[in-house]
């Protein structure tokens, strides 16, 4: 099939499509050794596609797949030929999201049932069935991961900042508004995406920044299902901002929003109010050098 006849979003054939995962079933299905597990594969086959036609039928981009009966039982079947087949693992490899599952949940058994079951935020269903599991199969390591180390993260936020990290922000931050000789930046959008792997800082080094510049800090995660981890989610703000029918972007792109609009009514305030507020609360208070 060529890729302009690629099956649409959405469909059967789309989440069947050149799916890796069903073919690292019909490769086992085909080798001799595993003959005797012919029923078992068989079986989850059947299941996958099962699924590939609920999810066709959901009329939406994102679902809570602990939700659909298909995907547990997938999961069970699947969990159960990973253990059978786990003897060949470097000859017949599973797919890569299976193998973290084994090398990092401490569940003592049913641990692929028991991650999806516990993923309640809806999954995008972009790609292939396969792209849907490692979706979420991944988040709900995650979750678990940041879960069981809570206290370790809430001592790091607690510990003394090290390191440059909020300078390096700092300058580059300011880069954006200003170039370095002293005119206006020309980029569009003066927005930073701090990207790095969980547990590194990133969230840190920004509150960080906050104790030198202006700044309000705004936590709009998903739900979890601890309500410990760090920073506390704004429940107030997120609740209003995100919204679980919506794709990722929809919600970045209103979130995006509504920080630029929250920038520039501080903006507002601080240049043309704030002297007078000071002046209402203490003649004595400099606003000037607030400006």
């Amino acid at each position: 099939m060529s890729e302009s006849n690629q099956p649409m979003f959405g469909t059967k054939e789309a989440f069947l499509h050149n799916d890796p995962l069903i073919a690292w079933l019909t490769t086992l299905k085909d080798t001799p050794k595993y003959a005797g597990l012919e029923i078992l594969l068989t079986s989850t086959q059947r299941t996958l596609d099962e699924l590939a036609t609920r999810l066709a039928t959901i009329g939406s981009s994102t679902v809570p797949l602990r939700n659909l009966p298909e995907a547990i039982k997938a999961s069970q079947f699947l969990e159960t030929i990973s253990i059978l087949c786990g003897y060949d693992a470097f000859k017949y490899q599973p797919m890569a999201w299976m193998a973290d599952i084994w090398n990092t949940s401490n569940f003592e058994n049913t641990k692929f049932e028991r991650l999806i079951r516990a993923s309640s935020e809806p999954v995008s269903l972009a790609g292939s069935i396969n792209d849907i599991f490692e979706r979420v199969f991944s988040q709900a390591l995650q979750d678990q991961l940041i879960v069981s180390h809570q206290p370790h993260v809430e001592y790091d936020f607690k510990r003394p900042y090290l390191g440059s990290g909020a300078a390096d922000l700092d300058a580059h931050v300011r880069g954006l508004t200003v170039d370095s000789t002293g005119e206006e930046s020309p980029f569009y959008a003066w927005i930073v995406p701090v990207l790095q792997s969980s547990g590194t800082g990133k969230t840190r080094t920004v509150i960080q920044l906050s104790r030198i510049r202006l700044g309000i800090l705004v936590c709009v995660r998903p739900l979890a299902r601890q309500p410990t981890l760090m920073p506390p989610r704004d429940d107030i703000v997120a609740n209003i901002l995100v919204d679980t029918a919506n794709t990722v972007f929809e919600d970045t792109r209103i979130i995006a929003t509504w920080l630029i609009a929250l920038a520039q009514k501080l903006l507002a305030f601080y240049q043309e109010d704030y002297e007078n507020f000071c002046n209402e609360i203490d003649g004595d208070v400099d606003a000037a050098a607030w400006s």
